[in-house]
């Protein structure tokens, strides 16, 4: 697959801009103030949460969605109040997960502003 001309390049630039801009500012975000995901860690029962948070801030979206949205999002045993607001956070965790899988398969292939540096 290679993309190299027509609006298929601009997309892919565009949504590359737009999802390292997400991840650039949530890990800037969860690196400058932890205490309050430190103290949700605590609440939701993750074990050793200063670490935990400090290792998920640290594998940012693959491995946050893999072992912390489970956890954290945990929808279906929460009070029905808080459920959506939970299931919610739950499908943006894994979609995150997905578009970041995504971009890793599509980092390696040739592009029109590709560095070609991809797995």
């Amino acid at each position: 697959m290679t993309i190299t001309t027509g609006v298929s390049v601009i997309f892919l630039l565009v949504g590359r801009i737009l999802f390292g801009g997400l991840l650039a500012v949530t890990d800037f975000r969860s690196h400058t103030d932890m205490s309050e995901l430190v103290q949700v860690a605590q609440t939701k029962g993750v074990p050793a949460p200063t670490p935990s948070v400090t290792v998920s801030n640290s594998l940012l979206v693959g491995g946050s969605a893999i072992l912390v949205t489970p956890m954290i999002h945990n929808f279906w045993t929460v009070q029905a109040d808080q459920r959506e607001r939970e299931k919610q956070a739950f499908e943006k965790g894994i979609m995150l997960l997905g578009a970041a899988l995504v971009s890793l398969v599509v980092s390696g292939e040739p592009w029109a502003y590709s560095l070609t540096i991809g797995v």
